[in-house]
């Protein structure tokens, strides 16, 4: 037990008499007692739906003065806590359509896509539960309109067309909000549409290039794959290496809900590694020359030990996977030499990377192993 639980522990009577304060916008109990009790102003790290932050509690009872209160006393505005599914307090405000904390929020520095770690940003949240007010007035922030839910990997337009909310799914549209499960006309005509209609066949459904983040620089597209359409898991994978010669697309398989939102994690985050590694061998493949089967990419190698690599792996190797598929489903003949890598984790032994006949029966192992036996471990597992 952590010196935070044992604090909570000792003081659970006076918790639940602030939780309880924080409903009737009780201010002035809240300022002697969190005076004198500074150190619960700390959220829980552990998951307890029932003290979901100070903060987030205020926000959702709809308790501005106790909202000001809370950030006066030291609460950062984003603030996240395990209870509440790792979003912000803007996100419990959206959820019940409280508009004057919203805005209030807003203009004291909330932001308005709440944490990239969160399953549903706060826009996705007032979708879900209807609350079309509080979405126009987020949509008045600029929000990524087309930011995905985690799990469900879905957008907002999509979450209000499902729970029947024309009116939202119409302003959302006109604010330029996209589906993540219909592909439009200029879908079906990006380039390398044949390699995106191949994945979509064999693996599972392709996410539209709008709710993907994109890679700087490069000229090339990243594309979303959920295998077996379904969000089990996922494949992050390159579309414009074909290009050089010999034609190669990178993927690397991702627990399904991976968290991709095209900002608001740092560079070095092991959330943003497969963004990071897939665009650096972007570069060096358009720069030099592309990966080759067997081509072992270490943690320690210069090119690549800046970004960040998930604490469990040494390295990827690069893998011919046989695509799980009973389809007869071919690239199209301009694209039929493309061959498609999978980056696959491995941790190395005291002996170093993998040689001759080791490194072949490596290989010819990973080549039919499942999805999930060749997925990232989420990061998630390490906040745990």
């Amino acid at each position: 037990m952590t010196s935070l639980e044992k604090t909570y522990e000792h003081n659970a009577q006076l918790v639940r008499e602030i939780y309880a304060h924080i409903e009737t916008g009780d201010v002035d109990f809240l300022r002697v007692q969190l005076g004198t009790h500074p150190q619960l102003l700390d959220p829980p790290r552990f998951d307890l739906v029932s003290y979901p932050g100070l903060l987030h509690h205020a926000a959702a009872k709809n308790q501005l003065a106790a909202c000001q209160l809370l950030v006066e006393l030291g609460i950062e505005i984003n603030q996240t806590t395990v209870g509440s599914g790792n979003t912000t307090a803007l996100a419990a405000a959206a959820q019940n359509g409280h508009l004057e904390v919203i805005r209030w929020l807003l203009e004291a520095g909330a932001q308005v896509d709440g944490s990239p770690l969160s399953v549903a940003s706060p826009l996705i949240t007032a979708v879900t539960f209807g609350k079309g007010e509080a979405v126009d007035l987020l949509l008045d922030y600029h929000p990524d309109i087309n930011r995905l839910h985690a799990k469900l990997n879905r957008t907002a337009l999509d979450i209000a067309r499902s729970w029947g909310f024309q009116e939202i799914a119409e302003r959302l549209q006109v604010k330029g909000a996209v589906s993540a499960i219909e592909n439009g006309v200029d879908e079906q005509a990006v380039p390398g549409a044949s390699i995106v209609e191949y994945v979509s066949k064999t693996a599972g459904w392709v996410l539209p290039e709008k709710v993907t983040p994109q890679p700087e620089g490069t000229g090339v597209k990243f594309r979303v794959s959920c295998i077996a359409d379904k969000n089990d898991f996922k494949l992050l994978f390159t579309l414009g290496l074909y290009t050089q010669t010999p034609r190669t697309e990178l993927f690397i398989c991702l627990p399904g809900n991976w968290r991709l939102p095209r900002q608001g994690f740092a560079v070095d985050s092991p959330w943003t590694f497969p963004q990071g590694i897939l665009t650096e061998l972007s570069k060096r493949t358009l720069d030099d020359a592309p990966a080759a089967e067997g081509e072992i990419i270490l943690r320690s190698d210069p090119a690549f030990s800046s970004l960040g690599w998930p604490a469990d792996i040494d390295a990827l190797i690069v893998v011919d996977k046989i695509w799980n598929t009973t389809l007869e489903t071919d690239i199209d003949p301009r694209d039929d030499s493309v061959k498609l890598y999978v980056l696959v984790p491995l941790k190395l032994t005291k002996k170093g990377p993998p040689e001759g006949d080791t490194l072949n029966a490596l290989l010819e192992r990973k080549r039919r192993a499942s999805w999930k036996s060749i997925a990232l471990t989420s990061p998630l597992q390490s906040l745990r």
